[in-house]
């Protein structure tokens, strides 16, 4: 190949088609000239208002410079051939680029290319990314980053070779030497690489710079893994901070470490930390990464998972979770929305364009359809709402969003319209395209102002009362908020023909653009500096076709109307600011451009003399030109010398004349009228109006935005500090802050303070036009926050029996549901409180099961009100039919997309006397926004898949009646079958031909069959909802065994405990006798966040039991999971310092379990307190009444327990165990006890008057300071009233915790073991931080390091249970059941071998080792004869052999002789009731249309011993049992206070 530069360094150009001359003496054509090269270029780039260009070969490594816009080109002077590996713009500077090579020598200009000069620098460039970092402001401001490698011949990377990374910074741009910055590096960058970072300090250095390194102590060349990596911070260049800086915390101390990614988005700097190597990990979260976020002034944000930027040639990829700092020193979780994508932890992020005043993020939903959802957040980055949901994007992480330049708040996007059949079923996307001028925010499907109406979001009269309805939708207040539109397509086609759709407001008949994910020419897709002119390539229809079926659209007012400017798809580009437009036909070769002076009105066709592919169309960046590149491939045979590839240059600067004057100008307003202002003002420019026969020729000057300022409206302002949004209003978060010495004088008893509302950052709406909604107001100092150590309250009558309290999740948002059908919302943990929608009758308030911040009010009217963010902001959605009222579940959540809720209805059930009443269930992927039904005849339709089931995500599990027919409500004998339905249900599969019912639990899906022949049950569980396994258990221990049988009397009830083998697929006998109530809830409890840890009340009289119906029970306790279980030890003295009468060895503490509460949340531990256990009970022989009875508290997980107050008290732990509170449960009482040190001492405070406390509430997480108390008067029992008692000024004093001095902080390491003999539990011992017992401060909102340390221990006996039909005899051994059969002690080979260290396995004996026990070597009487594994180890196939030894559930459910694991999260979580639950069904009302849901303990047991009693109650209906009383086909779910459905609420205890 001949070099390109073989003619005085010049390429050969030709010249073409030279312009004709009319008498006026200006061109009729554009002229043009071709200039061809051997390869298609990396980059081409204008310097930034100039006319000169550069063009990089990255094949041949030169570049070539042309200082005509393109006209000519020249290969560069003063750079070597073929060493021009990088070609680098600065971006803020000109006159400044760079050429990389790949040596020490690089090479700069100074005069945008005109020469060159080289510069050497210690190291050759990185190749892990960019080698340089630029200042946005300091133009010599460069970080340079060079590999520099040794030879050591024993290297781990490269031959003989160990390399790393430096960074080396200059001051002059290189034009003097550069200076070592730090070593050791992976990525270096300024906090000031974007012009959006600004320091909250004007004074300060603005040198700031990060660098993620390796931590210092290792030596340079040592192999480092990304636990070592750090982020470090500096402001005078690693100078005098030490030799590394500052090591960026976090705020989460020496755990921040395994930096994986940096970058700069905005006013925010972002960086990727990996959570697992991040020891303790941030609240428990499981994200595999954390992203945490700085930035100035703004606050900053965090994402998850995968981070791409729209646009980039190569994605950043990062995995991450959340962090904001306001001002680079205090970092804070930023609240981005989980519960809106479940899943979000896991997938890819993209940020694409934002304003100045909100950042844009899409978040990867659906990986194998690259479909997304688009959030926007507030003005200071800390929250994020959803904006367009089903975004599309490309495998490569680009998405369809584009803002237009110049035009603020404006942007198109696209979305796909079919995303479930896509997802589901594998069809093609159709594609759809938005366009919004507000910046998108709250994006929902309504079309119109009366479709609002219509679906009851705004009232008529609301409407019809408003002088500016449209402004409706703007305000805080506002339901719906800013939206998203169709694109309006032109009237007609291109030659006056009418579309083949009716153009409308709606899909069916809009215009859809192609966009960014697949680009078809360079830069910006859409528009261009030119004002309000926009150009897409599209169709007009019910989605976008393909490309080549397209035509080239156009709008000169911003995407608000368009019209069709040519046939079939081109590309283009705008010039001189909108004045001329240049296309080039984009679907074959062509040799032709076509031109338009007038908006694309007429154009012109101009012959450039080649035949070209075309590949880019581009001009300056600024589009103020009237020279044009076009770039393409050439045929062979037109190629000659090897030059492949031409670029046109086009100019038209010749062919007018005349300059625009003032008169050829308009002012244009950037937005529809309806929407003009955006941040409090309006935007427009001067342009040239479209017929007017001129050129502007204000060549590189950018057009200049104009504003008016608007009159200030309610859209103009958000919530001000310490207020939250509730309900579309700001209301306060707490008692208020007021300046000192205000409120303390007792005759001015008011102060001034905020509205609520602050103007939002940046806008600029001129209040004296308008409404001023942040002025101050005047308030009673009951809202303001009392003086430090003072306890505060508020009282709230709510006139009516609260029936239901439920907290969102972990935030201060409570909803409650009262006795008359009203709905009730606290925003500030019921400091406030405010009724829902007056009007409405609500039949019930359900939270999301997995999304805490999602809760959905049923009405009366076929409307449902949800909200998905914490109740902020509420909307409605018409469920496809009525609520049942036939005792079904009304709603299943899909475990990890929030959008995907089943509807289980009824239809024709309006008379009593219907024969044909029967529920529907359906199913929505968005929300309730469309529906698409199920099946009819059903009792429970729910989503398959478990949090950790991980199974078909679409599948559908419905327990449907054989025969479709009948009534429901009293029906003949009509069998339940299991079908499973795969694609939305699409195909169907019947499972079980007859069951009682089915759940999933953790990631087993478990069904109960039914042989209805013979009146029995098998227990069959799948790990794949295809194949199952039956559950085995000791001799007349089976779910199946008839001689188990209901005891004769009420009160007498009891059961079994079982607990399975290691891999659950046997199960042995736990303890006998467990208490249960005649509604089948079970005396157990697990210890929350210590495993192996629970208590239970025996029946320790079962005999006498039997026959006087009266029961004795005694409490146990385990610390081994179940191993082997011990009375507890009692104190030795009472709280007024007493002996107890009881002093003989069978006295123990007993306490009162779930089966008495009132209160089925009310829990002996806390989430957040490790350790900590409360209860209610007696030191005696046996447990007595509970008005008898005392309250204990115990510190080390219930080793040792002490009196702290005589009587029964209700009781809540607050944060994180730093402050109890209890309340008198046998009388009406005025006060609370709180105690700050675990209960050495105890304070009163006095809320006013007596009320009888029913209740005690707090976040679930136990982390806040605040309580709410439920109560009643002696006069008024039916009328509920709220005490909300505020502990937060009782000490202002944050809790230290000082991981590199922990002998001078606030926290102590404890282990549950510290009490008793053993210093091991499950085989180890384990340390947790925990606040120590006296110090006066606070943990705060912040989880506190709960980091363990794990020191593995020698086995011993407590290590081991009995296996399977193995129990303990009276001196402790482990024997086998009468007339039981062991199992083979030869059936365990290969389950060992698969996983041996030493090649060996063992025989079974009547031992076998607890689960959880991690203990190594010691006494292994688990273990029997020795076998060596063999050489070559085959696994067997999945057949039935195979599944009949894999996992089932470790403990079985309820009813079946089981323990059920479940989280606190509040009345979400459910309840399991023995016998009348969703996996059984059973008798009960079926007159209400809802169960209310309430919380259970954590740890639930089956008992056997009442276990026929259910299923006698199943069988009635059986033929087998035709001669019982009655018979009932369908079986109705009990509608009570405290039960729930048996279903996918146990699904994950995570």
């Amino acid at each position: 190949m001949l070099p390109l530069h073989f003619v005085n360094k010049s390429l050969g150009t030709l010249l073409l088609a030279l312009a004709s001359f009319t008498l006026g003496g200006f061109a009729q054509q554009p002229s043009s000239s071709v200039s061809k090269f051997p390869h298609l270029p990396s980059k081409i780039f204008y310097f930034e208002d100039t006319s000169d260009v550069l063009y990089h070969d990255p094949l041949l490594q030169n570049v070539y410079r042309s200082s005509n816009e393109g006209k000519d080109w020249s290969l560069i002077e003063g750079v070597p051939d073929g060493e021009a590996a990088h070609l680098i713009d600065h971006p803020t500077d000109n006159q400044v680029a760079f050429i990389i090579t790949r040596q020490t020598t690089h090479y700069a200009t100074y005069n945008r290319g005109a020469t060159w000069q080289k510069f050497e620098l210690p190291a050759a460039a990185s190749r892990t990314g960019s080698p340089l970092s630029f200042h946005s402001t300091e133009k010599g401001w460069i970080i340079y980053q060079g590999t520099v490698c040794e030879t050591t011949g024993t290297g781990h990377w490269g031959s003989g070779k160990t390399c790393w990374d430096d960074a080396y910074y200059t001051l002059d741009a290189f034009r003097s030497s550069s200076k070592l910055l730090l070593s050791q590096v992976n990525q270096c960058l300024f906090a000031h690489q974007s012009e959006y970072f600004k320091t909250p300090n004007p004074t300060e250095s603005n040198s700031l710079v990060y660098c993620i390194a390796f931590d210092s102590s290792s030596l340079p060349g040592e192999s480092k893994g990304l636990s070592e990596s750090r982020l470090f911070s500096s402001r005078s260049w690693f100078a005098s901070e030490g030799s590394q800086g500052e090591v960026v915390d976090f705020g989460i101390g020496k755990r921040a470490r395994g930096i994986v990614g940096l970058g700069v988005a905005g006013g925010f700097v972002v960086a990727a930390l990996r959570k697992d190597l991040v020891a303790g990990g941030t609240g428990g979260s499981e994200d595999p990464m954390s992203l945490y976020g700085e930035c100035y002034p703004c606050s900053c944000f965090f994402l998850s998972s995968r981070l791409s930027v729209n646009h980039l040639d190569q994605p950043n990829l990062l995995r991450a979770a959340p962090s904001v700092t306001p001002n680079g020193v205090d970092w804070s979780v930023a609240k981005f929305p989980h519960g809106s994508i479940a899943n979000l932890k896991e997938n890819a992020y993209t940020i694409v364009e934002s304003t100045s005043h909100s950042i844009s993020i899409d978040v990867l939903a659906y990986p194998t359809a690259s479909i997304g959802d688009l959030f926007v957040s507030n003005s200071n980055g800390t929250e994020f709402q959803v904006s367009l949901q089903d975004s599309n994007r490309n495998a490569r992480g680009i998405v369809d969003y584009e803002n237009l330049v110049g035009v603020e708040g404006v942007a198109v996007a696209n979305m796909v319209r079919n995303r479930e059949e896509v997802v589901g079923w594998g069809k093609n996307k159709e594609v759809v395209s938005r366009i919004t001028w507000n910046d998108g925010l709250f994006f929902f499907l309504f079309s119109s102002i009366d479709r609002l109406v219509q679906d009851g979001v705004i009232s008529r009269s609301i409407l019809e009362s408003s002088s500016s309805p449209k402004s409706l939708l703007f305000g805080p207040g506002a339901t719906i908020g800013r939206t998203w539109k169709q694109l309006k397509p032109p009237a007609k086609k291109l030659n006056g023909d009418d579309w083949e759709c009716q153009p409308g407001e709606d899909d069916d008949c809009s215009l859809h653009l192609w966009s960014v994910s697949t680009p078809h020419n360079f830069g910006k897709v859409f528009s261009s500096t030119a004002p309000g002119y926009v150009m897409g390539i599209g169709s007009v229809g019910s989605y976008l076709l393909p490309y080549e079926d397209c035509d080239t659209f156009i709008s000169t007012d911003a995407g608000v109307t368009w019209n069709m400017a040519l046939n079939d798809a081109s590309k283009y580009e705008f010039g001189d600011q909108g004045s001329v437009l240049v296309s080039v036909w984009d679907e074959g070769t062509s040799s032709e451009i076509k031109y338009s002076f007038d908006a694309g009105a007429t154009w012109n066709t101009y012959d450039f003399g080649v035949t070209i592919k075309p590949i880019l169309l581009t001009t300056v960046p600024d589009s103020t030109s009237q020279k044009f590149l076009l770039l393409g491939t050439l045929s062979r045979a037109d190629a000659g010398n090897n030059a492949r590839h031409a670029l046109v240059f086009l100019d038209f600067a010749d062919m007018r004349k005349r300059k625009c004057t003032d008169k050829d100008f308009e002012k244009w307003y950037a937005r529809p009228e309806d929407q003009e202002c955006l941040m409090g003002h309006k935007q427009w420019y001067r342009r040239r109006k479209v017929d007017a026969d001129c050129y502007v020729g204000d060549k590189f000057e950018d057009p200049k935005v104009q504003m008016d300022n608007c009159p200030c409206t309610d859209k103009d302002f958000e919530c001000d500090f310490n207020f939250v949004l509730q309900a579309g209003e700001c209301v306060l978060a707490g008692p208020e802050p007021v300046p000192a010495g205000t409120c303390t004088k007792a005759d001015i008893r008011t102060y001034e303070g905020s509205s609520g509302y602050r103007l939002i950052p940046g806008n600029t709406c001129d209040r004296s036009k308008g409404i001023a909604k942040d002025k101050k107001v005047i308030k009673d100092c009951s809202q303001s926050r009392p003086a430090d150590g003072q306890v505060s309250h508020q009282i709230h009558d709510f006139g009516s029996k609260v029936i239901k309290s439920q907290y969102l999740g972990d935030s201060q948002t409570v909803l409650v549901q009262l006795q008359d059908d009203s709905i009730w919302q606290s925003s500030n943990e019921g400091f406030t409180w405010k009724q829902l929608y007056p009007d409405e009758s609500f039949l019930a308030l359900t939270v999301h099961t997995y999304s805490k911040d999602r809760a959905y009010l049923v009405t009366d009217d076929r409307k449902v009100y949800f909200t998905t963010d914490t109740g902020r902001n509420w909307y409605t959605f018409s469920p496809p039919s009525d609520p049942n009222g036939l005792g079904v579940p009304i709603f299943d959540f899909h475990p990890t997309k929030s959008d995907w809720v089943i509807w289980t209805g009824q239809v024709d059930c309006s008379s009593v006397t219907s024969n044909t009443c029967r529920t529907v269930s359906h199913y929505s992927t968005d929300n309730g926004r469309k529906w698409r039904q199920i099946e009819t005849y059903v009792k429970s339709c729910v989503w398959a898949r478990g949090s950790r089931l991980k199974i078909d995500e679409k599948m559908i599990m419905c327990e449907s009646y054989q025969k479709k027919e009948g009534s429901q409500r009293s029906p003949a004998y009509n069998p339940l079958k299991l079908v499973a339905g795969q694609g939305y249900y699409y195909n169907q599969e019947d499972l079980f031909s007859s069951i009682v019912g089915f759940t999933t639990f953790s990631e087993y899906l478990i069904v109960a069959e039914l042989n209805e022949q013979e009146g029995t049950l098998k227990l069959q569980v799948s790990l794949d909802g295809t194949h199952f396994a039956e559950g085995q258990f000791p001799p007349g221990m089976g779910v199946e065994n008839k001689a188990v049988s209901r005891r004769s009397k009420s009160g007498d009830e009891y059961g079994n405990v079982f607990k399975s083998n290691s891999n659950g697929t046997y199960f042995g006998l736990s303890i006998e006798n467990a208490n249960r109530n005649n509604r089948g809830y079970v005396d157990f409890e697990k210890m929350i966040g210590l495993d192996g840890v629970a208590v239970l009340n025996i029946v320790s009289n079962p005999d006498q039991a039997a026959v006087s119906g009266t029961k004795k029970l005694k409490t146990m306790i385990t610390h081994n999971d179940g191993g082997s279980w011990n009375p507890m030890t009692p104190p030795s003295k009472d709280s007024l310092g007493q002996p107890y009468p009881c002093s003989s060895t069978s006295c123990a503490l007993h306490i009162h379990g779930y089966t008495e509460r009132r209160d089925p949340k009310a829990t002996y531990s806390s989430p957040s307190a490790k350790g900590l256990m409360m209860a209610v009970g007696n030191v005696g022989e046996n447990l007595i009444g509970y008005t008898d009875s005392d309250t204990f508290l115990t510190r080390d997980a219930g080793f040792t327990w002490e009196e702290v107050h005589k009587d029964a008290h209700l009781w809540e732990f607050g944060d994180y165990g730093s402050i109890l509170i209890i309340a008198n449960d046998e009388e009406a009482t005025d006060h609370v006890l709180y105690t700050t040190d675990e209960g050495l001492n105890w304070k009163e405070y006095s809320f006013g008057e007596r009320l009888r406390i029913s209740q005690i509430q707090t976040v679930p997480s136990d982390t806040s300071r605040k309580f709410l108390l439920y109560g009643t008067r002696g006069a008024k029992p039916d009328e509920t009233v709220a005490v909300h008692i505020d502990f937060s000024a009782l000490t202002a004093r944050k809790c230290e915790q000082k991981i590199s001095d922990p002998n001078h902080d606030d926290f102590e390491l404890w282990s549950p073991s510290e009490s008793r003999a053993e210093t091991c539990l499950f085989g180890r011992q384990t340390l947790y931080h925990r606040r120590i017992r006296d110090r006066n401060c606070f943990i705060g909102e912040r989880i506190i390091q709960q980091e363990e340390f794990v020191r593995n221990c020698t086995c011993s006996a407590s290590d081991f249970e009995c296996e399977f039909n193995h129990h303990r005899d009276a001196s402790g051994k482990c024997v086998l059941f009468p007339s039981a059969t062991a199992l083979s002690p030869l059936t365990t080979e290969e389950e060992q071998c698969k996983t041996t260290t030493d090649g060996y396995w063992y025989e079974r004996t009547a031992y076998r080792k607890i689960p959880y026990s991690s203990c190594e070597g010691g006494d292994r009487p688990d273990r029997g004869k020795r076998h060596r594994c063999p050489e070559v180890f085959v696994p067997t196939s999945h057949g039935a052999l195979f599944w009949l030894s894999i996992v089932i559930a470790p403990f079985l459910f309820a009813g079946l002789g089981g323990m059920w694991w479940v989280k606190k999260s509040g009345g979400s979580s459910g309840s399991i009731r023995l016998g009348d639950s969703r996996a059984f069904g059973g008798g009960g009302s079926s007159n209400q249309v809802i169960e209310y849901l309430a919380a259970i303990p954590y740890v639930l047991i089956g008992a056997t011993g009442a276990a026929w009693a259910w299923v006698e109650s199943k069988v009635r209906t059986i033929p087998f049992f035709n001669k019982m009383q009655s018979r009932r086909g369908y079986r109705n779910v009990p509608v009570d206070d405290d039960a729930e459905i048996l279903r996918g609420t146990y699904d994950d205890e995570e």
